[in-house]
């Protein structure tokens, strides 16, 4: 388990990235989260709006959290979190495949969205 991961992370940015190159901020221009790896192997994340969006259609369109087990991947550069827990029922006991990259004290995480064709990017800076 690489330890690099190990510890407790704070949301920077969470940007969408579309294949026509536009890019959106689902969780608007300041969101707010946390993601802990811990050196046995668990993993804990959560991102949210900092401020209410009227346009949402309700509490899941304004916040995300899952929990479970992590690996990492090295060959394909990808952090693979095992879902035991999540708001989103469709993700318990799934692999979400996160392809990561460090510079300095951010981890970059980013997850192919095949629904939207686009890209999510997530920027954590350690706490």
């Amino acid at each position: 388990m690489p330890s690099r991961f190990h510890g407790t992370w704070r949301l920077i940015a969470f940007e969408s990235h579309a294949a026509d190159g536009a890019v959106t901020l689902p969780f608007g221009d300041a969101p707010k989260g946390m993601l802990v790896y811990t050196p046995q192997g668990h993993m804990s994340g959560q991102a949210m709006r900092s401020d209410h969006d009227p346009q949402a259609a309700g509490p899941l369109d304004n916040y995300i959290a899952y929990f479970g087990t992590f690996t990492v991947d090295e060959d394909a550069q990808e952090v693979v979190h095992s879902v035991e827990g999540s708001l989103y029922p469709n993700w318990l006991g799934t692999q979400q495949r996160r392809g990561f990259t460090f510079s300095g004290n951010r981890l970059t995480l980013t997850a192919a969205m095949k629904r939207t064709q686009s890209t999510l990017r997530l920027i954590w800076e350690r706490a």
